[in-house]
Parts: structure tokens; C-alpha cells; sequence
């Protein structure tokens, strides 16, 4: 099972996300930023402020909102 091991928030709406598997890359949000739930990101403050659920192995900020790690882990763009 895929799992986020560590998350750094970047410019543009991006995390530098770690895997439990070793891999590491760039998790780009700024698509997921137009609908209603993941909207609230677009506030800097709070977008800065991710955190790991150590339990589920996923990012997640204090309002509420996560990411399902598969999904990250799909969408992540490991060349960089």
C-alpha cells in the first residue's frame, strides 16, 4: 500500500511529497483548486500548513481536507 511519508509545500500550489516506497515528486494541486471542497487551499496560510495523517498515509490540512494517497501517488509527477 502506497503511503505519504512527508509533504513540503512549494510555489504554484505544489507539494514535494515523499512515499513509503523511496520515490519522491512533485504533487501539483492547483487543477483540484476550482470545486467547492478544495477551494479553501487557494488561502496560502492554510495551504502551507500540511500535515501527514501517520495513520491513513496521507496529507491533510487542520479544516479538514485530504487526499487519498493512491490518488497522489497517481497524479504525482516523479521527473522532477
Amino acid at each position: 500500500m502506497v503511503r505519504i511519508n512527508k509533504a513540503i509545500p512549494l510555489e504554484d500550489y505544489r507539494l514535494k511529497v515523499t512515499f513509503n516506497t523511496g520515490e519522491e515528486g512533485i504533487f501539483d494541486l492547483e487543477n483540484w483548486l476550482s470545486g467547492p471542497i478544495f477551494s479553501k487551499l487557494k488561502d496560502r496560510e492554510i495551504f502551507t500548513h500540511v500535515a501527514i495523517d501517520e495513520i491513513a498515509g496521507t496529507i491533510c490540512w487542520s479544516n479538514g481536507i485530504d487526499f487519498c494517497p493512491d490518488v497522489v501517488y497517481e497524479q504525482t509527477n516523479f521527473s522532477n
